[in-house]
């Protein structure tokens, strides 16, 4: 099971989580841990990858990566968070 890190709702799959992610957490290139907003959505996928050290913002960067996330060098401690239930 996979569990948003934003509502707590569970999914079977990685991939279900992920469109969940998509259809109803990622609005307004803002990054929901820090608040900072951003004109362009790279702007944001920047911060995430700037504070990857921190695990919320890892588990987002991985999130919020969609199709090109399998060549995410944090993809196995990312989905080790994600099934243990992380909350941002």
């Amino acid at each position: 099971m996979f569990f948003c890190p934003f509502c707590g709702g569970a999914f079977k799959t990685l991939r279900g989580l992920k469109k969940h992610v998509h259809a109803k957490h990622y609005h307004n290139n803002q990054c929901p841990i820090c608040g900072k907003r951003y004109s362009k959505p790279c702007s944001l996928g920047l911060h995430l990858r700037n504070n990857a050290d921190d695990p919320r913002h890892l588990v987002l960067l991985y999130l919020f990566r969609g199709r090109r996330s399998y060549r995410f060098k944090g993809k196995e401690k990312a989905i080790e968070l994600l099934k243990s239930g992380l909350r941002l």
